[in-house]
């Protein structure tokens, strides 16, 4: 896998960036597996073909992945990112992040702050992080939930969607677990959380 260090070039006139979440990319990919680094501005990272690796840097970025298995890294600031085709892995990073799973099988986690994460069809393994976030499974059999651990008192909303989902809050704090469609799992906090439209696993 190459390394990219990206500095930004003046483009012929008829090149037209492509559009990432709308907006006009700033950093683009190529057709081969690489790790694209973004700069302490705001980006907009449009991953490209291969397998890649984008580590968003400092600021408030844009990332969206392409064709192939991509690791979306937010860094530090407010983030939106988004997976493509291929089974993705999305990090937040330190900051509000807000997370769209892609076509296939997903993963990863929002890390700090309070972030919202919402799947896509596949069959997605994500973990909220600490902070208070909202988690969306949407469709597939998904497992997500936050597992941070005892130390985080910020309440969670997570939400199975369509399909036979898992949902895990062991976190320690008041958190809404709801199930939605589909024959669904939900694991808790036992004393303080709230569920809805699923079976009780193991409560904590």
């Amino acid at each position: 896998m190459s390394t990219v260090a990206l500095i930004a070039v003046a483009a012929p006139s008829a090149y037209a960036a492509p559009l990432c979440q709308g907006l006009a990319s700033t950093i683009v990919g190529t057709a081969a597996s690489e790790t694209l680094t973004g700069t302490a501005g705001n980006d907009v990272i449009y991953a490209g073909g291969g397998n890649d690796i984008v580590n968003a840097g400092t600021g408030d970025d844009t990332v969206c992945g392409s064709t192939g298995d991509d690791t979306l890294n937010g860094v530090e600031g407010r983030d939106r990112m988004a997976g493509a085709a291929g089974d993705d892995e999305l990090n937040g990073g330190p900051g509000f992040d807000h997370l769209l799973g892609g076509a296939d099988d997903d993963s990863g986690s929002g890390q700090e702050g309070n972030d919202v994460y919402k799947g896509g069809p596949g069959n997605d393994n994500f973990d909220g992080g600490t902070g208070s976030d909202t988690l969306y499974g949407l469709s597939g059999d998904d497992i997500i939930g936050s597992t941070s651990g005892s130390g985080d008192v910020s309440p969670d909303r997570i939400f199975g969607g369509i399909g036979n989902d898992t949902i895990n809050a062991l976190d320690g704090s008041q958190d809404l677990l709801s199930g939605q469609d589909g024959t669904d799992t939900c694991t808790g906090d036992s004393d303080i959380d709230e569920y809805s439209g699923c079976e009780l696993g193991n409560q904590a």
